[in-house]
């Protein structure tokens, strides 16, 4: 059997335009990766929305990248936070990282070491040694690399 991913695009265009989020998110990796589709950002964002609203948390974490890059959509770090959450909260741990992340620099929410803690912790519990790694920084020193290392600022840093 041939593989053609030109033939593939169609038969996930199908299956997408019935609602089928899986072949939503895969149509959108096809635009991104220009394979069987013309490569198009403004169109993987159009069918992982679509995905993402059907509650695919492997589409809204792309959704959120994609919003936090701005990469066929207007960059927003809000609109990438409330993506990521979204993910987050149906176990997606990459977008507990970026959540955590997020939190931790006070990029698109309010800078909050609890939400940052809380989001670590829920990746770390899934085993991501990353997260891990975070959460220990963040406990153990009170912050993460991320943040600025001036100790004076250090009680001021976090909400």
């Amino acid at each position: 059997v041939r593989r053609s991913p030109t033939e593939a695009a169609r038969w996930y265009r199908k299956a997408a335009d019935q609602g089928r989020p899986e072949a939503q998110v895969n149509l959108a990796l096809m635009y991104l990766k220009g394979e069987g589709a013309e490569r198009s950002h403004s169109e993987a964002a159009r069918w992982y929305h679509r995905a993402a609203l059907l509650g695919h948390a492997g589409a809204q974490f792309s959704l959120g990248v994609m919003c936090d890059q701005g990469q066929g959509v207007k960059q927003s770090a809000a609109k990438a936070a409330r993506w990521y959450l979204k993910a987050a909260e149906h176990g997606h741990t990459e977008a507990q990282m970026n959540l955590a992340l997020m939190y931790v620099n006070g990029h698109g929410v309010k800078q909050s070491r609890i939400e940052a803690e809380r989001w670590y912790r829920k990746a770390a519990n899934q085993g991501n040694r990353e997260a891990k790694l975070r959460l220990s920084q963040l406990t153990v020193g009170g912050r993460d690399d991320d943040c600025q290392s001036d100790s004076s600022s250090k009680e001021n840093k976090w909400v």
